[in-house]
């Protein structure tokens, strides 16, 4: 195990978070906005502030979108490739502190 994995590593992790935020922007929250009413769907701790009411989601029409589907699908993809990554990534970190505390052992 090197420090050059190591850099590959945040690479990785750079990478996957730019492709998360670009899926969130292009895919996720355009298909919200056109077909959630997000405030009926937020978080309790994303509320306050939000103005409630407006058209309700159609859920009946929601829930056999071959859209929503695929949205849904590309977001497992994308947090699957990334748990496996945070998986590989703790391993490599365990081996490296390994390696260093025998490097630092008298």
């Amino acid at each position: 195990m090197s420090f050059e994995r190591l850099v590959w590593l945040f690479d990785v992790s750079e990478r996957i978070r730019d492709y998360n935020n670009t899926q969130y922007v292009n895919t996720i929250e355009p298909f919200f906005i056109k077909n959630i009413n997000y405030s009926e769907v937020a978080l309790p701790r994303y509320r306050d502030g939000l103005v409630q009411g407006g058209p309700q989601t159609n859920y009946e029409t929601l829930f056999t979108n071959l859209e929503l589907w695929n949205v849904i699908t590309f977001k497992l993809e994308a947090l699957n490739n990334e748990s496996n990554s945070l998986s590989k990534s703790i391993k490599d970190f365990g081996l490296t502190k390994e390696l260093l505390i025998r490097e630092l052992e008298p």
